[in-house]
């Protein structure tokens, strides 16, 4: 069978080759047989063949790809919740092959009839994006958030799947051409980065004041351009500066927080008010526990 092939980093079209490698087999028990029918190339896939992903380099050769769509061709003994025929996300990494074998836990049937390129692309950036607003700190109906590069992958599902909660966005842009398009595909505020960006979030909000720490309900967010003043999200639909040195600073922009950041998130959970959950989150660059990655 065919498979994309990594075997030395560079230029991502001068290092990628195609070539031919050992079928899979059978399924074993437990496993399925998956027929992979698309793959999308992530910008991580890219930084991946130029050696720039992660906190150290992949060892080598490898075959690329975070994720994909396939058909199940064959289920292993005592497989019950797919069957042969069924569209699942196919597991990576490793997804730019042909066929590739993988445990059956690892994959669900797919019911849906959108479009199959779509639904190739619903393993990474979806999952991310519903992660932070529901797994790394829930975000209830009614409250803000404010995301970094909204223009991205991850940036479109965040605008879409917080629309569906009642959860409002501001969205933060490098370009002024981005503005029209992210309004009309659902974001509540986009605004063009910038030194002023802070004033700029709270004059579109109408706030004039710094809201009250009391509630433990009340969670700490920032872009990564607001060096100054940090922005508060509050259930009651309330967004705030905190003034500057009130609290330390804590992001929730991007894609790695809700999938790597996990001990972070138990510290904030255990924390027992903001300004132990915001210390707790402040601990977290300085420890060298987890290698810092590169999103």
């Amino acid at each position: 069978m065919k498979s994309a092939r990594l075997s030395r980093f560079g230029t991502p079209a001068e290092v990628i080759e195609l070539v031919e490698t050992e079928d899979p087999g059978r399924p074993g028990d437990g496993e399925v047989l998956i027929d992979v029918l698309a793959c999308p190339i992530n910008p991580a896939d890219v930084l991946m063949l130029e050696g720039g992903y992660g906190a150290s380099p992949p060892p080598l050769p490898l075959t690329p790809g975070a994720e994909g769509l396939g058909r199940i061709a064959q289920a292993g003994a005592g497989v019950k919740h797919v069957k042969a025929g069924d569209l699942v996300l196919v597991p990576g990494p490793g997804t730019w092959r042909e066929r590739i074998k993988a445990p059956a836990k690892a994959v669900l049937a797919l019911h849906s009839k959108a479009d199959l390129h779509q639904l190739a692309m619903l393993r990474v950036n979806p999952a991310t994006a519903y992660l932070l607003l529901h797994d790394y700190v829930p975000a209830k109906a009614g409250s803000w958030v404010i995301q970094n590069a909204a223009n991205s992958g991850v940036g479109h599902c965040l605008i879409r799947l917080a629309r569906q909660a009642g959860v409002k966005t501001i969205n933060v842009v490098r370009r002024e051409a981005l503005v029209a398009p992210l309004k009309a595909y659902g974001a509540d505020v986009v605004l063009v980065d910038g030194p002023d960006l802070d004033q700029r979030a709270r004059a579109a909000h109408n706030v004039v004041r710094a809201p009250r720490y009391k509630s433990r309900d009340q969670y700490v967010f920032e872009h990564r351009a607001l060096r100054k003043q940090a922005v508060i999200l509050k259930d009651e639909s309330d967004l705030g500066v905190a003034k500057p040195g009130q609290l330390p600073r804590v992001e929730l922009v991007r894609v790695a927080a809700a999938k790597r950041d996990r001990a972070r998130c138990r510290r904030l959970e255990r924390a027992k008010n903001v300004e132990q959950r915001a210390l707790a989150a402040a601990r977290w660059p300085h420890d060298r526990s987890r290698p810092a990655g590169r999103e």
